[in-house]
């Protein structure tokens, strides 16, 4: 029971302020968080877009992040936007002073929003790491508090050489367990929000590629890679590997707690290739 009563403890928002050419002017993103009570507690964060500074396109939109998942890809035709939310493993015991309540119950939240203003061009060839719902290294939150770790995606930009009727993607990976991947095909810039493709491809553990074959009829998208392997907290010491095997992993490792690196995700590589037109009958 309570014997005071529940309180939110941290920030109120998360915010992001991002400046995009016209047509969308200025752009204000925030992560709104639940200010829960003993008898509410909330599975979602929500997510507040603000446009100003353009003639008929001003306003505010919401939208809901669920809670301690690998987030949500916010719509928008100018911004590349991934937001996630944590939610508290279990509650906490706040000792106080004397002649006051012995107890109260507390919930942590963590955001976190990742903003490309332009994604990579493809052919792309660097070792790089997808972002994380994670504290940094050095800090204590994660062993205590963070419930769950996920992934957030990566952004490519193709464009379709002419002289070819269909493009080979070829996506090179580097995973700490066998995983799904997501793979989305959208629109490029100004149509971030109109999609072409979505598919999972299963990699095993260790170093990967991934194949996928596109029409000519797109001649500029942006490839989406999106690990979704993520990691719950079993106890203080633990958290499982979310894949069925809950294969368990030490809490330091995944926290990366006193710089220890953790279970990082990399995308290496993406190549292109033109391939022949197809035979005709």
């Amino acid at each position: 029971m309570c014997v005071l009563n529940c309180y939110f403890r941290g920030y109120t928002s998360l915010t992001v302020n991002a400046y995009v050419s016209m047509p969308q002017g200025y752009i204000r993103y925030a992560l709104s968080f639940p200010a829960n009570t003993c008898w509410e507690r909330k599975d979602y964060v929500n997510f507040i877009k603000q446009v100003s500074g353009c003639s008929g396109c001003s306003g505010t939109f919401t939208y809901q992040i669920p809670q301690s998942t690998n987030g949500v890809i916010i719509p928008d035709d100018y911004l590349l936007i991934w937001a996630a939310a944590n939610k508290s493993f279990d509650y906490e015991i706040v000792e106080y002073v004397i002649n006051m309540p012995p107890s109260i119950w507390s919930y942590s939240y963590f955001g976190f929003i990742y903003a490309w203003t332009q994604p990579a061009a493809v052919p792309f060839e660097r070792r790089v790491e997808f972002p994380q719902t994670v504290e940094e290294p050095g800090t204590l939150a994660c062993m205590s508090e963070t419930p769950y770790v996920g992934y957030g995606p990566l952004f490519f930009d193709v464009n379709m050489p002419t002289l070819t009727n269909a493009l080979l993607l070829d996506v090179g990976l580097e995973s700490p367990f066998e995983q799904d991947v997501k793979l989305m095909i959208l629109g490029p810039r100004g149509s971030y929000t109109r999609q072409y493709f979505s598919g999972t491809a299963r990699v095993p553990k260790g170093y990967s590629d991934i194949y996928l074959a596109v029409e000519s009829s797109l001649s500029e998208f942006t490839l989406v890679v999106w690990p979704q392997l993520y990691f719950r907290k079993l106890n203080r010491d633990y958290f499982i590997v979310d894949d069925n095997t809950n294969e368990k992993v030490d809490v330091h490792d995944v926290c990366r707690v006193g710089g220890r690196k953790g279970y990082p995700t990399y995308i290496r590589y993406v190549k292109v290739a033109p391939l022949p037109p197809a035979p005709t009958a």
